[in-house]
């Protein structure tokens, strides 16, 4: 919508397969949201969720999503939204194709956020992580400040023990 139409009243906001991802317009149009939902974002092609990221920096509307307390969507779209303020509640869903090379995303998002909860969604037939790569999902000092974690893996995707899985996990992250 143009910019000059608001919807004051709107705490809730699901978005699903959009094309693009432009904070400044989402911000201004919808400021009080309390709940973001973000999942399948296009973008055209050559366009990476860093690109869209870097044009999304510090693009939120200075009084807008101040109350916003859950974010949930996938992984490389929330990472794009280069949202930047503190949100107590973060789901985040890996996209099949993630490899160890997306976890940056991950950990840019927790140092963005400082969520107090966090559920990862982890296990797509595409995803061959590690145990030692599933260990590295929480490995930044933000990571820390998570009080409620819940790890929703597929384990017949996952190389190693459920044992071997959970202890590496625990261990590196406590």
């Amino acid at each position: 919508p143009p910019g000059d139409i608001l919807f004051p009243h709107m705490r809730e906001l699901t978005l699903r397969y959009t094309y693009g991802l432009h904070v400044a317009l989402l911000s201004r149009c919808f400021p009080n949201l309390q709940y973001l939902e973000l999942s399948h974002v296009r973008a055209r092609y050559g366009i990476t969720p860093e690109h869209l990221r870097a044009a999304n920096n510090g693009m939120c509307c200075s009084d807008s999503w101040q109350a916003l307390n859950y974010l949930s969507g996938s992984l490389n779209a929330l990472f794009a939204l280069a949202h930047t303020r503190r949100v107590d509640r973060l789901c985040v869903v890996f996209p099949p194709e993630a490899t160890m090379p997306s976890m940056p995303r991950l950990h840019a998002l927790l140092s963005d956020i400082w969520p107090s909860h966090l559920l990862l969604h982890l296990g797509h037939e595409q995803n061959r992580f590690n145990a030692t790569e599933i260990s590295q999902l929480l490995t930044v000092a933000e990571a820390s400040r998570v009080s409620h974690f819940t790890l929703n893996l597929t384990e017949n995707n996952f190389m190693g023990t459920d044992i071997e899985l959970l202890v590496r996990l625990f261990v590196h992250t406590c």
